[in-house]
């Protein structure tokens, strides 16, 4: 038996086991990401990334496909980051901050990573939600800048979609009449 401390304690009473760990190896990951997001930042990758802010503040964003010497994501991830990064220029002043510009960035992953967590806990509960906070590959793609995550969570929202929509057929009503 585990020995928790009393405040802590108390909280996890009114809570299932699972949900308490859940809600607190969240807290410990987002925090760990949110304290490391401005030092951390994908030297390679980045120079791209700051070439398509330079071709979308000179022309637009859709240029940067012409313009840019690598730019295979989708549009998504392009604008998320020229939009954020745009928005770090300007809170930070005359002086470009770039660990504000790491943060700012670096939210929409982070916001996709507890997103996908807590689908995971809802949909499939508590085992598996604990692989994907386990997983250091996770953490890596937020670590070196990577839109892997976005792409995870829309693959996983649309799965949950598909998977708890009802199909048209249980939709439509019979069109015999009831004296058939």
């Amino acid at each position: 038996m585990t020995v928790i401390p009393s405040k802590i304690g108390a909280i996890a009473k009114g809570l299932n086991r699972h949900r308490f760990y859940f809600i607190l190896i969240n807290t410990i990951a987002v925090a760990v990401m949110l304290f490391s997001a401005p030092v951390s930042w994908n030297i390679y990758d980045i120079r791209y990334f700051e070439e398509w802010v330079t071709i979308a503040n000179k022309y637009n964003v859709l240029y940067i496909y012409k313009y840019a010497t690598k730019a295979a994501y989708p549009p998504i991830p392009i604008i998320m980051f020229v939009s954020l990064y745009n928005l770090a220029t300007f809170l930070g002043g005359e002086e470009f901050n770039p660990a504000l510009a790491r943060f700012l960035t670096k939210l929409p992953l982070i916001i996709s990573f507890v997103l996908i967590g807590y689908i995971l806990y809802r949909c499939y509960g508590w085992k598996t939600a604990r692989w994907w906070y386990l997983s250091y590959a996770s953490y890596s793609t937020i670590f070196s800048y990577q839109f892997d995550l976005l792409v995870a969570l829309f693959l996983l929202l649309s799965y949950c979609l598909l998977y708890t929509s009802p199909s048209p057929r249980d939709l439509s009503t019979s069109r015999m009449p009831s004296s058939a």
